[in-house]
């Protein structure tokens, strides 16, 4: 059940969105607004299932929202397809060569950021700076 089943009441004609719907790849669905639905489509009952298209891209209408459950500033709404990245080839985190070179690394720079300025304060004579010289 996804958090849109959970919160919004069932609609008024055919579905709402459900897990598939925002599969990578999936046929791009939408849901309208009731307020869409009779001033764009003059309440046709028979849109459900009707094809749309929306930025150019083909989608399907899967319901309508009940009257008085209206999207924020919207009259329509399109599941988020979330991408999986492809990680081939590329080191992560659990590699154990990368961590230790990138622990390495760290320390190294780590040092480095405390050895220069501990040199720089070699050069200076004590006696000198309380003095004013």
């Amino acid at each position: 059940m996804t958090d849109l089943q959970r919160t919004t009441p069932a609609p008024h004609a055919g579905r709402l969105f459900n897990e598939a719907d925002a599969v990578e790849g999936a046929q791009g669905v939408v849901l309208l607004s009731h307020s869409a639905w009779v001033t764009w489509f003059g309440a046709d009952e028979g849109i459900v299932g009707a094809p749309v298209e929306l930025n150019a891209e083909p989608h399907i209408v899967i319901g309508v929202l009940t009257e008085g459950f209206e999207f924020e500033d919207a009259d329509f709404c399109t599941p988020l397809v979330v991408e999986t990245p492809q990680l081939r080839g590329i080191a992560t985190a659990a590699d154990p060569l990368t961590f230790t070179a990138v622990t390495a690394l760290l320390l190294a720079v780590a040092l480095v950021a405390c050895w220069l300025p501990a040199k720089q304060a070699t050069r200076i004579a004590p006696m000198d700076v309380l003095k004013g010289t």
